[in-house]
């Protein structure tokens, strides 16, 4: 008696499995069409910008694209030339956007800081400046100690001068990480 119930139990599996691989393999299953791959459609080529290139200034953002453009410059820094990653905010517009994104990546913020400093070994320039007014430069360091030591270059004008502030403020917020001005002119004192 378990014999011929185990077999009943086989045929019945074995009939659920091959109607399965025939509904499965059956023509028009699916109407729509398969998601892509974020940048990649094909072997030849990308399907749109590539992510974190710097934009030509005619060109216009989507809604699909980020509210700034980032690049690798190099800038000395103590007497030496090093590498950056330069990330411009011209337009305080988009400031509100570009918040809205460091606040979805606030809980790990940390985390990444430490990773990015311990692979990068490289710094930060955030540029402020509208390009319209002329601009100063001042050095600080991201520091949270013990973790990571970052080097930050914030480009700003007079216009911007309260967009630094609010930066500051920002990085205040979050505990045992201060934001430390090395050299040029401070626009907040704090």
């Amino acid at each position: 008696m378990n014999r011929e119930k185990f077999f009943g139990l086989v045929k019945v599996s074995g009939m659920f499995l091959a109607i399965m691989a025939v509904v499965s393999c059956a023509p028009g299953g699916g109407s729509t069409s398969r998601k892509k791959m974020p940048g990649f459609s094909s072997v030849s080529g990308f399907e749109g910008p590539m992510p974190f290139e710097g934009r030509n200034a005619s060109s216009k953002l989507s809604s699909g694209d980020f509210a700034f453009t980032t690049n690798n410059v190099d800038m000395m820094l103590d007497g030496n030339l090093h590498e950056f990653v330069s990330v411009a905010l011209p337009n305080a517009a988009n400031d509100s956007l570009a918040i809205s994104l460091v606040n979805s990546f606030k809980p790990m913020a940390l985390p990444l800081l430490t990773s990015w400093a311990a692979r990068q070994k490289q710094g930060v320039v955030i540029d402020l400046s509208s390009h319209t007014q002329a601009a100063h430069r001042t050095d600080y360091t991201l520091e949270k100690p013990g973790d990571f030591l970052i080097p930050v270059v914030i480009i700003w004008d007079a216009a911007s001068a309260a967009r630094v502030g609010a930066l500051k403020s920002m990085v205040a917020g979050v505990p045992s990480v201060s934001l430390s001005c090395t050299s040029g002119m401070d626009p907040v004192k704090n």
